[in-house]
């Protein structure tokens, strides 16, 4: 027994001699930091708004503001963007007291006849009655402020989403409006 456990040994010291483990490289450190903050336009320049302006065009103007104006998506999204303004404007309210009025009057009359052969008299009163309400929910625990902080972040994502909307059929147009003056002028080549 002893040899066979000693003949294991030998025979794996000779047939493994270069066996170790595998260790990977030491990944290489990165000598810059990373920002603080990231932003999507970088600080570095403005949007231009109506950028397809800078062609020039009286032509392309004019197709792009019907296209703006008429597009039923683009007025889909605007109706997004002002259901938001106006929950936003309701979640505002929040902040207000809450205030009520109420008036009311009653007036009532009883018709008396005292004899058969005599005349009715009336017997009647009128009652006025008013009321004034009011009442505010302090915001302790935040609610109002996070709902509020809710509704402007849903109407940021609509107008960006109107934005990205517009930005997006304004360059297809602008695309096939370079397209159809290419093709104007590769006619005027031809002729």
């Amino acid at each position: 027994m002893m040899r066979s456990v000693l003949f294991v040994v030998l025979a794996s010291m000779v047939f493994f001699p270069g066996c170790r483990t595998f260790e990977p490289d030491p990944a290489p450190s990165f000598l810059s930091k990373m920002p603080a903050r990231f932003s999507v336009d970088a600080g570095q320049a403005t949007p231009i708004g109506n950028w397809w302006q800078l062609f020039g065009s009286d032509e392309l103007d004019a197709i792009i503001k019907e296209a703006v104006d008429n597009n039923f998506d683009l007025k889909a999204l605007r109706s997004k963007v002002d259901q938001a303004k106006a929950s936003l404007a309701k979640e505002d309210a929040a902040f207000f007291p809450d205030i009520g009025f109420s008036a009311g009057g009653q007036r009532t009359a009883t018709q008396v006849k005292k004899k058969y052969s005599t005349g009715s008299t009336y017997d009647g009163s009128h009652s006025w009655s008013g009321a004034l309400t009011g009442s505010y929910t302090a915001d302790v625990w935040g609610e109002a402020g996070a709902g509020k902080q809710s509704r402007l972040s849903i109407l940021d994502a609509a107008n960006q989403e109107l934005r990205a909307a517009t930005l997006e059929l304004t360059a297809e147009i602008t695309q096939t409006w370079i397209d159809i003056i290419a093709a104007r002028n590769k006619v005027l080549i031809l002729n």
